[in-house]
């Protein structure tokens, strides 16, 4: 187990602290992940909230034992959400993460190369990322959205962006 390599019991395992959003949604998911890490891991932690601002300066400089913010990529291309943790100087790698063979890779994907083979380097890259998890992903959000019938045309990305350049407006056949 994980408090074996550790080389501790579990009444020495530390107490930690989440910082979080301190807003509706985000308080309470952070007080359902410590009610679930006491109830099934047996550790206390304890959540504290920040408005925007503070939480994001507090992650930045690395003040913070577990931190929890909502990320998403605003660009459809994984060397966008790679290149985040290519070094430590890199203004959201929170993580302070860097591996010298998963920046050989990145650097590899510039040179020239076939487009499979540069697909080959990313996911290479990719499972050095998920092995070492400088980051863990504990919850995801989704957006919802309804859409009136009389509009056409709005385009929704995969990842989430909103496009109206080509929206029309139906005329109501009820009115």
């Amino acid at each position: 187990s994980a408090l074996q390599e550790l080389g501790i019991k579990q009444e020495e395992f530390p107490s930690l602290t989440l910082i979080h959003a301190n807003n509706g949604v985000r308080t309470q998911i952070a007080t359902n992940l410590v009610q679930q890490w006491k109830e099934v891991l047996g550790i206390t932690v304890h959540a504290e909230g920040f408005d925007f601002r503070d939480l994001f300066t507090k992650i930045a400089t690395g003040d913070y034992q577990l931190g929890m913010t909502m990320w998403r990529t605003w660009v459809d291309d994984p060397l966008y959400t790679l290149n985040t943790f290519r070094n430590v100087n890199e203004a959201i790698n929170f993580s302070n993460w860097e591996n010298k063979k998963y920046q050989r890779l990145l650097d590899q994907y510039f040179q020239q190369g076939s487009a499979e083979h540069k697909k080959k380097l990313l996911i290479a890259a990719e499972m050095i990322l998920i092995k070492e998890a400088p980051i863990i992903p504990i919850y995801y959000e989704t957006d919802l959205c309804t859409y009136n019938g009389h509009i056409d045309g709005v385009l929704v990305s995969k990842i989430g962006n909103v496009d109206f350049k080509h929206v029309s407006i139906k005329k109501n056949p009820l009115r």
